[in-house]
């Protein structure tokens, strides 16, 4: 595999210098880490074109800015949340918008921008953010769950400790090298224990015996189901998001059989890294003299990465595989659009129904007929779930036991209860004049008729005319005509 490696560092970096003809030749380098992370062992490390011309080991010392290859850790420590004592807990479905901020650090401000300065204007989930690599959203995020909570998960995970931490590295602003940013995703290959690199494995005698073997150095960094959301998400970033070009080299992901994770990265210069349960590969593309490469990391980095791992995977093809899903990892369908519960999918949260009290005994000389006894029958409150979500916007995420949210639900009384019987009141002007246009079909009832002629009746936020959520202080009822009834829910009140 190292020979491997070599070659096709070298073939793709001549293709690629052949887009920089005003560049010095031999300017342009690139480099490649390859390990297992069950035991660290480093199975291919190329740390330049050639090493006859220059020794310098990129892999090793070559300190960069990895760019978006960092901002795993950042969700990695917002879905930690859970564990923490934090006012907010993030999740796979919570919502943040895509909009330009700025935002105020130690009396300065920073206003980064998404890649290609463009902004959707809209809420989406973390899920979301993280494959089509948003920027803001990942620095508002950051700030959140605490900058310097993200750079020390970095840190135990295996990439530099930072004297003080900034929102841009949020970013990947920090620098690293490629043998370092390999290390921290051996955390997410092996759901949640980094593994220290190991460059030799053993050490033999002339015999052939052992004389020395070093010891696997393991430290647990994350929660496996932590690790297995993350993990999740990456799949999804090859499946969807900014790697899903390697479709087109085999990378397909396939439950319980074989899965490919990954994230893009992209800075001056051009990161991939993506790994499987077995292996984790980390490239790195750019110019020794720091100019600006000027491409994102999938069109220079991730083709080294893709070769590489399909020749790997294809002499090793017991490195393919799946995670196993933890104990405490729960599935449920949610609303992209804002992130609520549309309907939980395993049943392992549903809420235990509450007990029925026991009556209370009456005394023995009590007059069963006497009112002062009689028992006041409470009229059941009615809770209407939300369930009207089109298919294109109903998608299975992952929740760590506990965070699954609440069902957004429409609380009824008999004021907005629109199946009661009619009043005796006279209908309003408008529901009169719709009726008295309306010709009566021979035997139908007075209520039919009235629902016929009004088409739809929707509980609506008076503030925003869109339905009411269970958080709009005040709802009233209105009425449509058919078809042109509201659909979205109340994103005022949240």
């Amino acid at each position: 595999l190292q020979r491997i490696a070599y070659e096709i560092v070298n073939r793709r970096i001549d293709r690629l210098e052949k887009l920089f003809k005003k560049k010095e030749p031999g300017n342009l380098n690139a480099a490649l880490v390859s390990i297992r992370p069950k035991t660290g062992e480093i199975v291919a490390m190329v740390g330049g074109r050639n090493f006859l011309d220059n020794q310098f080991n990129r892999a090793t010392s070559a300190m960069r800015q990895p760019g978006s290859v960092f901002k795993p850790f950042v969700y990695a420590a917002a879905i930690n949340s859970a564990y923490e004592p934090a006012t907010r807990v993030f999740t796979a479905a919570s919502v943040m918008k895509d909009e330009k901020k700025i935002f105020t650090f130690n009396r300065d401000t920073y206003s980064p921008k998404n890649y290609g300065d463009t902004f959707s204007n809209k809420e989406i989930t973390l899920r979301d953010a993280l494959v089509k690599s948003k920027n803001t959203i990942t620095v508002d995020l950051a700030i959140q769950v605490n900058v310097g909570r993200v750079m020390n998960l970095a840190a135990k995970a295996g990439l530099p400790k930072v004297e003080r931490a900034y929102p841009s590295m949020a970013l990947g602003t920090a620098e690293a090298t490629p043998l370092q940013v390999a290390t921290g995703y051996t955390a997410f290959a092996n759901l949640g224990d980094r593994v220290l690199p190991m460059p030799i494995t053993k050490i033999t005698r002339g015999d052939g015996t052992t004389r020395t073997q070093p010891v696997v150095d393991k430290q647990s960094v994350l929660r496996p189901d932590v690790a297995y959301i993350m993990n999740d998400i990456m799949k999804d970033i090859v499946n969807r998001g900014t790697a899903a070009e390697l479709g087109g080299w085999g990378f397909r992901n396939q439950s319980g059989k074989a899965a490919y994770a990954g994230k893009t990265g992209t800075s001056r210069d051009g990161w991939f890294a993506g790994f499987t349960p077995e292996l984790v590969t980390v490239v790195y593309v750019g110019f020794d003299n720091n100019d600006d490469l000027g491409m994102k990391g999938s069109d220079s980095a991730m083709p080294i990465w893709a070769e590489f791992m399909k020749a790997a995977l294809e002499r090793h093809p017991e490195w393919n595989g799946d995670w196993a899903m933890p104990a405490g990892i729960r599935k449920a369908e949610i609303d992209i659009r804002n992130g609520s519960l549309v309907r939980e999918l395993d049943g392992t949260e549903t809420a235990e129904p509450e007990p029925t009290p026991t009556p209370s005994p009456s005394p023995a000389n009590a007059v069963l007929d006497d009112p002062a006894w009689a028992v006041e029958e409470i009229p059941e409150k009615k809770e209407v779930f939300v369930t009207d979500v089109p298919a294109e916007f109903r998608r299975t995420e992952l929740f760590i036991a506990g965070t699954i949210p609440a069902r957004k639900l429409i609380e009824t009384d008999s004021e907005f209860d629109i199946d009661a019987e009619p009043s005796p009141t006279p209908l309003s002007g408008t529901w009169q004049e719709k009726i008295e246009g309306e010709e009566p079909k021979p035997g139908e009832p007075q209520r039919q008729q009235r629902e016929r002629a009004l088409g739809a009746s929707v509980v609506v936020c008076p503030l925003t005319g869109m339905r009411a959520s269970s958080k709009c202080p005040t709802r009233e009822v209105r009425s449509f005509p058919e078809g042109s009834e509201p659909r979205d829910f109340c994103t005022f009140h949240r």
